[in-house]
């Protein structure tokens, strides 16, 4: 098997490994969110731990780069499983993935880089596409004259989302020098990012763990198992080993299997079904991460290199 092919197996290994998250979140809604998320980053701290060796503490002069990226990345990881019980996963997972729509976005805003023609509809695809799947919780909350759960879901999925965004370009800066060397230090400092950001949801959620965690069955901590060893700690192992040999666009592509499948998964195991406008919605917020995923990069460079 080529390396190209063994890399993109892996991309594609690591987006089915984090398609289960809403599906085993779901199955584990009796011991709390703050418990899941606590339990989840813990587990998953001794993954990077591994991956690190140990060597845990950043270099002075990526210091406040990597402890600002574990603090997105705590509320991110937070706040999936947090809205994963309070709304669908479908919306979830959809409203996650706009991240690369926020960061055209920022682009456009705050370092004035125009957008094309193919980036404007993407960002309109993309906005109408999360309207829609934030129409039926807002139409509740009208309804009912106050904020329903849903609301609140749908809130924090769509903060995961600009999280997301934010943490990307954190960690890209963390993974780039000014020469654009990639050395041992720099290729660490991602990895610190993310030991340092899942002790912090650990530490968040230490206490409803600890509080639920005599209540639970042994099929709740074998669940919990799986969310932080293989579900996030080993799919990310996977994700960071196989951008070795594939493009970022590639990588992106395929991951798009993750919220294709996440609300399958969910269907399956606990009967949710997705309203109909998450279902529109949800396709054309996919269709506008396409469109921007493939729009031709500026100066002609190749796409993802």
């Amino acid at each position: 098997m080529s390396p190209d092919r063994r890399g993109q197996l892996l991309i594609l290994l690591a987006a089915l490994l984090w398609s289960t998250g809403g599906m085993c979140v779901k199955l584990l809604g009796d011991l709390g969110p703050w418990a899941v998320s606590g339990g989840r980053s813990a587990l998953a701290c001794l993954i990077f731990l591994a991956l690190l060796r140990g060597e845990v503490f950043p270099r002075r002069e990526q210091r406040r780069w990597v402890m600002a990226g574990a603090g997105i990345y705590a509320f991110v990881v937070t706040s999936y499983v947090v809205a994963n019980l309070l709304t669908t996963a479908a919306n979830t997972i959809i409203l996650q993935y706009t991240a690369p729509l926020w960061i055209a976005l920022a682009g456009w805003t705050f370092i004035g880089v125009r957008p094309t023609a193919r980036e404007l509809v993407s960002l309109t695809i993309g906005g109408t596409g999360v309207v829609l799947c934030l129409a039926p919780s807002l139409t509740l909350s009208v309804s009912s004259g106050s904020p329903s759960r849903a609301m609140l879901g749908d809130a924090l999925a769509l903060g995961s989302g600009v999280g997301f965004a934010a943490l990307t370009i954190v960690l890209r800066k963390l993974s780039r020098s000014e020469h654009g060397n990639l050395t041992v230090e720099l290729a660490r400092a991602p990895l610190q990012c993310m030991f340092w950001g899942n002790l912090l949801a650990a530490l968040i959620g230490a206490p409803a763990l600890i509080g639920a965690g005599g209540a639970a069955p042994a099929l709740s901590w074998l669940i919990l198992v799986y969310l932080g060893l293989f579900q996030l700690g080993s799919g990310y192992w996977c994700f960071q080993r196989g951008l070795r040999t594939t493009r970022a666009l590639t990588a992106s592509l395929l991951n798009l299997i993750e919220p294709v499948l996440n609300p399958l998964w969910v269907a399956l195991a606990v009967g949710e079904i997705p309203h109909a406008g998450t279902l529109f919605g949800g396709a054309a917020v996919l269709a506008a991460v396409v469109t921007l995923l493939l729009a031709p990069r500026r100066g002609n460079r190749t796409p993802g290199r």
